[in-house]
């Protein structure tokens, strides 16, 4: 079917079912993006988990906060606050250590020549549980696994099974 449409000046323009079904698709297309991007700020707002150092032994303490695209590390001072996004397909390696009282978390990281400082003073258990959530994280995302679909307590969980292969190492103490 042609649809005819007169401007102001009489100049004809002449539209298709072609251009119409065209337009369409172009407003599904952006719909879908629209979508798609809705889901990243699902994702990304969601906090999978989140630990700070302890706070006597830091006067500010420091944050991690760990969701479905990034790691954040937060370092607060008494005047300033730096914010250190570290994405998952950027990091190498998450290092612990540990004692009877502290844990500290290091983090490698690819293209950056200074890393950021070791993040001191977290209790253990929580210092663990975040390196097995970070690497299992790494792990999802090396082999492009979706976790849009999935609760944040399903995630856990599936990331404590992933993180359970470090566990005979880490209960040192």
């Amino acid at each position: 079917m042609v649809k005819y449409m007169v401007a102001d000046k009489g100049t004809v323009y002449v539209k298709t079912e072609a251009q119409n079904e065209a337009a369409q698709r172009e407003v599904g297309e952006v719909i879908k993006e629209f979508d798609e991007l809705g889901k990243l700020i699902d994702k990304t707002n969601t906090a999978i988990y989140e630990i700070s150092s302890v706070f006597p032994f830091r006067l500010f303490p420091d944050k991690i906060i760990i969701d479905g695209n990034k790691v954040t590390v937060v370092r607060k001072s008494l005047f300033f606050k730096r914010v250190f996004p570290i994405m998952y397909e950027d990091l190498i390696t998450v290092k612990l250590n540990r004692s009877f009282l502290f844990a500290a978390i290091e983090f490698e990281i690819k293209r950056i020549s200074k890393k950021p400082r070791p993040i001191s003073y977290l209790r253990p258990k929580e210092a663990t549980l975040a390196k097995k959530y970070i690497m299992g994280l790494v792990e999802a995302k090396s082999a492009k696994i979706d976790l849009s679909k999935l609760s944040t307590q399903q995630i856990r969980e599936k990331l404590e099974e992933i993180g359970k292969a470090d566990e005979e190492v880490e209960t040192l103490f």
